[in-house]
């Protein structure tokens, strides 16, 4: 469980008996006007986000202090204790890091360098990852605007159940966002946010486990997926299932979630605990409203769920990107992201070969489903959201899809969610 407060408790009483870590944490998360780094709330540690990966581990030290763990791929050019290089030659895991190596200047201004290589693809396969880097830039932009309707809470949530160490088959969201204003009856509204960037993360890809060797067998695994997704969609046997990243996978992981209602209390819980300690390094100001939850008894038991299509990163472009990665990169106009989400979510001409209509049991989707037609409609017009109420056991979820073309001057992108 994400920021239960006796342990954290303990984790500020470690931290605080040497030496001024909480200072330099709280310093860093809001120099710049807190518009370059965020801190993560996690189990038993804290962890900083840069161009939305997380850059370190901060674990506090028994005897004071804290450690600071990073992936070798962050570390190349980074001196240790001693003044060597010796993690240019590493190739994988985790390393930690004492904090006046982690703190040195030209090691931290390093370790920047990497994440930014590392995110704009200039990695060895190419890859980018430009949605986190848009997430990042959505929270920070939001978190610091007084006008903003919403505190962004958590980045890359994922539901572990508290007491076990495994997380949980579902349960997984881009972005957690609270108001920042409760509504007429003093409740805090929550948001789920599924964030994508450009059209290529839409599709599903049926995940075979390793075990499962022969074609054969592996095919027959697939048939027996669809099987259980569209006959026994609340059994056990659909929370192991991997869909990849594409909309089917996160559809059934937010209906599984939110039919949870041990899994939503745990969330309000935990996120009334990550906003005690976004106030304790002076992320929320005392003047906004949010500033006084006092209980998780104060947020909603239930949430808006959004998917929301960026047409780009705000603030990266083509030319920023590696050669590799500026081949394949394509910036899709507002119909063309309409159009292909509608291509994999319903069956259309030109549809996916499993769409989402036609892989879920339609009775755990029929909300989604009567959106259909309207939906059409909405793919040949400018407005930038459709939306239904999705009935999951028994309680009434908002679900909306949201386009927004970052290229359009009437567009305000920070508006991820309104």
């Amino acid at each position: 469980m994400r920021a239960k407060k006796e342990v954290f408790k303990e984790y500020f009483n470690n931290m605080n008996k040497t030496g001024n870590e909480f200072s330099k944490i709280r310093e860093l998360i809001r120099s710049d006007s807190g518009k370059r780094f965020f801190l993560g709330v996690r189990e038993d540690y804290l962890s900083i986000y840069y161009m939305g990966m997380s850059i370190a581990t901060v674990k506090a030290l028994k005897n004071g202090g804290c450690s600071y763990s990073l992936s070798y791929y962050y570390l190349k050019g980074v001196k240790d204790v001693n003044g060597n290089y010796n993690y240019d030659n590493k190739t994988e895991g985790y390393f930690s890091l004492p904090s006046k190596v982690f703190w040195q200047k030209e090691n931290f201004d390093r370790i920047l360098k990497n994440v930014e290589e590392h995110v704009l693809g200039f990695g060895k396969e190419g890859h980018i990852y430009l949605e986190k880097a848009c997430q990042q830039w959505i929270i920070n932009t939001n978190n610091n605007d007084p006008g903003s309707k919403w505190y962004y809470a958590d980045m890359e949530y994922i539901y572990k159940e508290d007491g076990e160490k495994s997380d949980h088959p579902f349960g997984r969201a881009d972005i957690i966002a609270i108001s920042k204003e409760p509504d007429d009856n003093g409740i805090f509204q929550l948001a789920f946010v599924e964030l994508k960037v450009g059209t290529g993360a839409y599709g599903i890809s049926i995940k075979v486990p390793d075990k499962i060797v022969k074609k054969e067998e592996q095919d027959e695994y697939r048939r027996k997926v669809k099987e259980w997704l569209k006959e026994d969609f609340w059994g056990e046997d659909v929370l192991n299932v991997k869909l990849g990243s594409g909309l089917s996978s996160h559809v059934v992981d937010f209906l599984h979630y939110f039919a949870d209602k041990k899994a939503t209390m745990q969330l309000r819980k935990e996120i009334a605990g990550i906003i005690d300690i976004h106030k304790k390094f002076g992320l929320i100001g005392k003047d906004v409203p949010l500033y006084k939850l006092e209980s998780e008894n104060e947020i909603s038991n239930t949430a808006d769920i959004y998917i929301v299509t960026y047409s780009e990163a705000p603030g990266i472009k083509k030319e920023m990107l590696s050669k590799k990665a500026q081949e394949k990169y394509t910036v899709p106009t507002m119909h063309e992201m309409k159009e292909q989400f509608g291509k994999y979510f319903y069956k259309v001409e030109g549809s996916s070969s499993m769409p989402v209509e036609c892989l879920i049991d339609p009775t755990a989707i029929d909300g989604l489903i009567r959106l259909k037609d309207e939906y059409i409609e909405f793919t040949d017009n400018n407005e930038e959201q459709k939306e239904c109420i999705q009935n999951i056991k028994n309680t009434d979820h908002r679900f909306v899809f949201r386009f927004i073309d970052v290229n359009d001057k009437e567009t305000n992108p920070v508006h991820c969610i309104i």
